[in-house]
């Protein structure tokens, strides 16, 4: 057949496979640039015919989006009786599933109501370490909501 192939799909429609070895990998939230170390094109009777085509060999790139996860500060309302209003809970949306396993998840919660009236709770901080005890927080997007701390009259 004349006329030039664009792209693997239409050889691989006709019987054709192939192989490749791609350098570049990633853990960690970013983006790493790949590259075809090897390729190699085989006919559908299994005949390397790689030097029959002009190969070309792109860079590419390998990205990990950071995991969303959801933190919500506690709400919480008392009567007044003079003493602050605090509470430090918080709670993770779809808790089974937000941290990559074996992570775990230090929050601070802070906020305080005394007077009548109120006063939101805030997820002021957050760390996310792996097993070893590595901080990975920026491999996920956090989401933080706040509270609210009310004292009533």
């Amino acid at each position: 057949p004349s006329g030039q192939l664009q792209g693997l799909s239409e050889l691989t429609q006709r019987g054709f496979y192939y192989t490749a070895e791609v350098t570049g990998s990633r853990r960690d939230a970013g983006i790493t640039l790949t590259s075809v170390r090897s390729f190699c094109l085989y006919d559908p009777t299994g005949k390397d015919v790689t030097d029959v085509y002009k190969v070309n060999r792109e860079c590419g790139e390998l990205e990990i989006l950071p995991r969303p996860i959801t933190i919500i500060a506690n709400s919480n309302q008392k009567f007044f009786d003079g003493t602050p209003l605090r509470d430090a809970g918080y709670t993770i949306e779809n808790e089974a599933e937000a941290l990559a396993d074996g992570q775990s998840i230090a929050v601070r919660v802070e906020g305080s109501q005394t007077q009548p009236g109120w006063s939101e709770n805030i997820v002021a901080d957050v760390l996310i370490t792996d097993e070893a005890g590595n901080d990975v927080t920026g491999n996920y997007q956090l989401i933080l909501v706040s509270g609210i701390l009310q004292v009533m009259a």
